[in-house]
């Protein structure tokens, strides 16, 4: 049996957790500050902070050095 990838076991994860309603009136009952985020968000701060994905592809983008040609 093949390990699932991503898609097949989390994704299910994160759409029940995102469809959860008692989230907000919990939230807004607890003392401290609590910041309740959806799925699409939880997506880009796993990525920004580079949490449970991988690189599959990185660009490399180049200019030319103008100081590089200047004659001394």
């Amino acid at each position: 049996m093949p390990i699932p990838d991503f898609q097949t076991l989390m994704l299910p994860l994160l759409r029940y957790c995102a469809d959860s309603k008692e989230a907000r009136p919990y939230a807004a009952q607890v003392n401290n500050k609590i910041v309740l985020i959806d799925g699409p968000m939880l997506a880009d701060l796993m990525i920004d902070y580079g949490l449970g994905v991988t690189t599959v592809t990185s660009y490399e983008i180049k200019r030319v050095d103008s100081d590089y040609f200047l004659d001394e």
